[in-house]
């Protein structure tokens, strides 16, 4: 059985060249930043706050929301907080990501990042969750998806031959191991997945102008959409 306390160990387990993917995403952060101040920012989906971890010092930050149904993984994430001396402040919400973008002001929000959460919306919900971002994003606002993609929207046989090559992955990694059941299950049954240049076609609609894709590890991808 998952227990959120397992969940830091295990991911850099689940995601292939994790080490690589956390210090891309974290320059990627920094540079888009760096001109920046007094950022209020969402993390949906934060889990225990893997997200959160890279950027804990950046003092462009002045306030993080972070958003997640499970109160475990935010009781793990608000562990690492109050022990972690970042310099920005921190307040946790269990909730629904889709209900709190609704609650939120239009465009009171500068920057929205979110970590595998997004391949659990099937294509309807993906395209309003992109709606609601828009929504309360500052003009100069984005979003930084960190997420599974798929690799070609029309060959199926490239996509089919790297989602087994995930799953290879998984399997070597969590060799008796007691999650492997609990990875497994989640990887097969839990995933919608889309190609960026999907993406591209709904968020243009929506008002975005650019989504670029600027980190990519096989399935792994960290997508800009601003």
């Amino acid at each position: 059985m998952f227990i959120a306390a397992d969940y830091e160990k295990d991911i850099q387990k689940v995601i292939p060249n994790f080490p690589k993917m956390v210090e891309s995403y974290s320059s990627i952060f920094n540079e888009l930043t760096t001109n920046l101040a007094e950022l209020r920012i969402f993390d949906l989906g934060a889990g225990t706050g893997t997200w959160l971890k890279p950027i804990k010092k950046l003092d462009q930050i002045a306030e993080v929301i972070a958003v997640d149904l499970d109160k475990s993984m935010l009781d793990q994430l608000n562990k690492w907080y109050q022990a972690s001396e970042s310099v920005w402040e921190c307040r946790v919400l269990c909730s629904d990501a889709m209900r709190v973008l609704d609650e939120t002001e239009a465009q009171s929000i500068d920057v929205i990042v979110s970590g595998y959460m997004l391949h659990h919306f099937a294509e309807n919900k993906r395209t309003e969750f992109f709606a609601k971002v828009r929504r309360v994003l500052k003009p100069n606002g984005f979003l930084l998806n960190i997420d599974l993609y798929n690799i070609s929207n029309s060959n199926k046989q490239e996509n089919l031959s790297a989602q087994e090559d995930e799953l290879e992955h998984i399997h070597k990694m969590f060799i008796n191991d007691t999650n492997l059941d609990f990875w497994e299950n989640h990887y097969k049954n839990h995933r919608y997945l889309v190609d960026i240049n999907s993406d591209i076609a709904v968020t243009k609609k929506l008002g975005f102008s650019d989504v670029s894709s600027l980190y990519r590890y096989g399935q792994n991808q960290i997508v800009l959409y601003r």
